[in-house]
């Protein structure tokens, strides 16, 4: 504006007629010079302030890719030139230890961090959600995919996901850089995510408290003229029973890997035991659990699946529909996905499955013998093999009482 107002000043000053009125002139000198002025004040204003120190900027979530700024720095959004404030600082996690060597782990996730993950949640799930009013993979509102989902029993799903989302971005750094942990097993929320789900708005900070075990810290008693204080010491622990059904079903799992496969029978009806390779179009199940409803995921969906027959290996529903039917068969399956599922979005849901068998294999499955244990690995024997089966089920039961044992030696 001050350019352009300079600019007719000086053109309206460079085209004065010398013969005209002198006082007409001198105005237009004055105008100029005075614009010129203002706009120099102006400058000079809007530069000082850019460079005074200032609690203004632009922080880093802990979801966002953008670099960080300092918080004295102030940043200029250059559509509106208006300034933000920044974001809390990231604040550290805290941990308590408890006893038996476990953690707690308190860690705090900010506005921004929820807001994007709960941004990039819905994205992924309305690139395959069919909403009346909106093409596939366009743009939903939040608010629709919501109330969509909480219809097919899904609600909070959105919201779940995005807390393991910003769990799964926290954790590491903190257990790793902060803390220094090396954790044993699989960390826990002490508060489920789908519990947080109930009260929890995205673009708000999220506190989560995580639970895991550790490695101990030993510190040995101090023995006076003795180098290595623990020589001599002696210890007991309580070892669990063997579990012989799980050896059992070790060894039997063992077997199947090294099923002998062939082409069945034709005309032969697939039966338990047996396997086969199919194309499979998935839905989610409609209100009655039978009518297909949108089409799932791509992930969720396939052809040329191979598909075992056999107990506890897919979802609940797959394999019982599957017995009975012939190559060039197209069956219609109703499974359940499980509950523990990763994908909050399906799990526990209902699906209907278009199955097309096109081809069928007999399994045989092998003896736990000594030709076996030759296979699995060369100079193996039938014995060796139950014997190391056994040593690595006693060394699992053994792990998870190490640190019981080595608090008996810790110098309280």
């Amino acid at each position: 504006m001050f350019d352009l107002m300079c600019l007719a000043t000086y053109v309206q000053c460079s085209n004065i007629n010398p013969t005209q009125n002198n006082t007409t002139a001198l105005i237009f000198e004055i105008m100029f010079r005075i614009t010129n002025i203002a706009l120099a004040i102006a400058l000079m204003s809007a530069s000082t302030s850019a460079f005074a120190p200032s609690t203004y900027g632009v922080s880093r979530g802990v979801a966002s890719n953008t670099n960080v700024v300092a918080a004295s720095t102030p940043v200029f959004n250059t559509n509106s030139m208006q300034l933000f404030m920044s974001e809390d600082a990231a604040v550290p996690s805290k941990i308590v230890r408890k006893a038996d060597s476990n953690v707690e782990i308190t860690l705090v996730a900010s506005g921004a961090a929820t807001q994007a993950a709960y941004d990039k949640a819905c994205a992924e799930v309305s690139k395959t959600m069919s909403i009346p009013g909106f093409r596939k993979g366009a743009k939903i509102p939040s608010a629709i995919i919501e109330n969509a989902m909480a219809a097919k029993g899904g609600k909070n799903a959105l919201k779940t996901q995005t807390i393991q989302t910003v769990l799964n971005q926290l954790l590491e750094p903190a257990m790793k850089e902060e803390h220094n942990l090396e954790p044993i097993g699989q960390p826990s929320l002490v508060t489920s995510a789908d519990e947080m789900a109930e009260t929890f708005k995205p673009g708000d900070p999220l506190e989560m408290v995580v639970s895991c075990d550790v490695w101990p810290d030993i510190a040995w008693m101090k023995v006076e003229g003795q180098d290595k204080p623990y020589f001599g010491l002696k210890a007991a622990y309580s070892r669990k029973n063997f579990n012989q059904p799980r050896f059992e079903q070790a060894m039997k799992d063992l077997a199947e890997r090294y099923a002998v496969t062939a082409p069945a029978p034709e005309g032969k009806a697939l039966a338990m035991g047996d396997s086969c390779i199919v194309d499979m179009k998935g839905f989610m199940a409609a209100e009655d659990g039978t009518s297909k409803a949108e089409p799932l995921p791509d992930a969720a969906s396939g052809d040329d699946v191979e598909i075992v027959l056999g107990d506890g290996r897919y979802m609940e529903g797959l394999v019982d529909g599957l017995v009975g039917a012939e190559v060039g068969q197209t069956k219609t399956v109703y499974v359940s996905f499980p509950v523990g599922l990763r994908d909050k979005t399906l799990a526990g849901k209902k699906a209907v499955f278009d199955v097309t068998v096109k081809e069928a294999n007999t399994r045989t499955v092998p003896e736990i013998d000594d030709e076996l244990a030759e296979q699995i690995r060369p100079g193996l024997d039938a014995k060796g093999l139950k014997d190391e089966v056994s040593v690595l089920q006693w060394n699992l039961l053994s792990y998870y009482v190490t640190s019981k044992w080595c608090h008996s030696m810790i110098s309280m």
